[in-house]
């Protein structure tokens, strides 16, 4: 489940979103550009407008032994993480705890970013980071983001909380999320796609809640859950 981390200097990108995104918006954290021969003309013109030079290769496989997704390959600098810190003066904020598959983490970047949340914080260990198959899934969401990369979960929300935040966290046996007045700063917390919010982190929180449900399993997909918990969280602050 877990995606090796990228070479410290660089990392690998793909896909003609990302590509788009990057060019567009993050041209500072774009290192070199290939294309395949005889691929995605429409891409290489807005290479070129924007300053860029790209390299065409004619086999895919040179750079990669599966070859290269939607045929471009973006060399962009490590992503930038941050501090907890550097979080303060935003409003709302994403925690994924022990967050694991890079597929989740990117459907959950994308819906952060277009619902309004700022930030996202994750775990060194036992999560995965910001890999290439989450800058992909995400359709470059996660550049607009930021993340912080913490140790330790509970003292990052200890800071949050110390800076005028309110936690949130999502679980079966909570308050149905749509009654819930949201706080102007607000903390969302979505746990580990099979066992979800650790103990001691729900106990830590200030408030536990639920998405009700009239079928017969336990549970959603995790990227819906936060699609769903996002909605209230914007409709609350955001649609008065």
């Amino acid at each position: 489940m877990y995606e090796k981390k990228a070479k410290d200097d660089y990392r690998i990108l793909s896909s003609i979103n990302l590509a788009e995104t990057m060019i567009k918006s993050f041209p500072e954290r774009i290192k070199k550009i290939y294309i395949t021969q005889g691929k995605n003309e429409k891409l290489k013109k807005l290479i070129t407008k924007n300053g860029f030079t790209f390299k065409e290769i004619k086999d895919p496989l040179t750079l990669d032994k599966k070859g290269i997704h939607q045929h471009v390959w973006i060399e962009a600098e490590p992503f930038p993480y941050v501090d907890v810190e550097d979080l303060i003066d935003f409003d709302k904020i994403l925690i994924l705890d022990q967050v694991a598959d890079p597929y989740n983490f990117g459907a959950v970047a994308r819906t952060a970013y277009q619902l309004g949340f700022q930030a996202i914080v994750i775990q060194t260990r036992n999560s995965v980071e910001v890999t290439p198959t989450v800058s992909r899934i995400s359709t470059g969401a996660i550049e607009y983001l930021k993340v912080a990369e913490v140790v330790n979960i509970r003292k990052a929300m200890a800071h949050l909380k110390a800076n005028g935040f309110t936690i949130y966290t999502l679980d079966a046996k909570g308050s149905p999320i749509q009654n819930t007045k949201f706080n102007e700063k607000t903390v969302l917390i979505i746990g580990n796609e099979g066992k979800g919010v650790r103990y001691q982190i729900k106990q830590e929180s200030d408030y536990l809640l639920s998405i009700p449900m009239k079928g017969k399993l336990d549970s959603i997909n995790l990227s819906n859950a936060f699609a769903i918990a996002a909605w209230e969280v914007s409709k609350s602050l955001d649609l008065d």
